[in-house]
């Protein structure tokens, strides 16, 4: 199995058991099967079922062995596989920093009350960055697709990130208001 393709399924393991192992550590009651947010929705499979098949279908049909002559396409290669894998961990430790640091405060979903437990964080990558978890999950997201070297997954996870940003995270932000002032 090519490397980048290793590289993308662990990373798709890291975020999944992070995913698990935060609801386990700081909702217990919470914890069942859907906490690895694997099947969050029928897009989310269908966006990476589409990666994937992209990547095999680049690497099928465009993988040759590189002789000194294509140079500029091993770099290019060597420089998509050192950027995409540099954004998939700055998008880890802000996605796993956020839930981790939030801790009780943090949820999958937008809370439309205020709990007791709510606190609103502002330190760690809190302090960094207005939304982390969005930040760290895009980043990520991107990421997976630069080390594929994915240009039409690419494209995809970019719309569909910043489509789903625009829906949630104004609703987000008026309950913070609402909760915190």
């Amino acid at each position: 199995m090519p490397i980048r393709f290793q590289i993308y399924l662990c990373s798709l393991s890291i975020a999944h058991l992070a995913e698990y192992l935060f609801v386990a550590s700081f909702h217990t009651k919470e914890l069942v099967w859907d906490s690895y947010l694997i099947n969050q929705s029928k897009f989310y499979i269908m966006a990476h079922c589409i990666a994937a098949n992209e990547y095999a279908l680049e690497h099928y049909f465009c993988a040759h062995d590189l002789d000194i002559l294509e140079l500029p396409t091993f770099l290019l290669k060597k420089l998509t596989l050192v950027v995409g894998l540099g954004l998939i961990c700055v998008g880890h430790f802000f996605r796993i920093g956020a839930m981790f640091t939030a801790a009780r405060s943090f949820h999958h979903l937008v809370q439309y009350e205020k709990q007791d437990s709510h606190v609103l964080i502002t330190n760690g990558v809190y302090a960094w960055v207005r939304h982390p978890s969005y930040f760290g999950w895009f980043l990520w997201c991107i990421g997976t697709q630069v080390v594929l070297i994915n240009p039409i997954s690419y494209i995809g996870f970019y719309y569909a990130a910043i489509k789903f940003f625009k829906e949630r995270v104004p609703d987000e932000e008026y309950y913070l208001c609402e909760f915190f002032g």
